[in-house]
């Protein structure tokens, strides 16, 4: 049987032209959802750290340093969050940040280089099973001075800038 519609070259160049600017615009609507999750999941780190911060430093002495030690830095981005929480209540802290990647240690000593009030430790892989005695010497004194953890609830799910699975 022959076709019912014949397309002249015209309609199907132009078929194809509507079918692109479509897949076009499928993958412009998919990239900005994917931005506005993360810009979302940045918001409720930040609002997250920022009421622990609140509670914390109205519980605090004058004088006092609050520790925090962020597990799973990454690329620094809840470092930068904790650093600007803590900035914005103005009291004195110090921010450790500890990852089992040594290109991610690496990127966070470039990316706080600059800054007095991050220590960035030597890559370090955290067990649960482990005891005080099992960190190294430059985290057991944060055993008992840390007075806020910060690390992502699902690590890098989906998301690990350096492993490529």
């Amino acid at each position: 049987l022959p076709p019912f519609i014949t397309l002249s070259p015209f309609s199907l160049s132009f078929f194809y032209m509507i079918l692109y600017c479509y897949v076009q615009y499928m993958h412009s609507f998919y990239l900005l959802l994917w931005c506005f999750v993360c810009l979302f999941s940045d918001l409720l780190y930040w609002r997250a750290i920022s009421l622990a911060c609140k509670d914390l430093c109205a519980s605090l002495r004058d004088d006092e340093q609050v520790v925090c030690v962020v597990f799973g830095a990454g690329l620094g981005r809840l470092v930068s969050c904790c650093v600007d929480c803590l900035t914005e209540r103005h009291v004195n802290f110090v921010v450790h940040a500890v990852d089992a990647n040594p290109l991610a240690v690496e990127v966070l000593r470039k990316s706080f280089s600059s800054s007095a009030n991050v220590v960035v430790h030597d890559p370090f892989l955290l067990h649960p099973a482990m005891s005080k005695d099992d960190l190294p010497r430059s985290l057991k004194p944060l055993a008992e001075k840390c007075q806020l953890c910060v690390s992502e609830l699902l690590g890098c799910f989906g998301d690990d800038e350096f492993l490529a699975e």
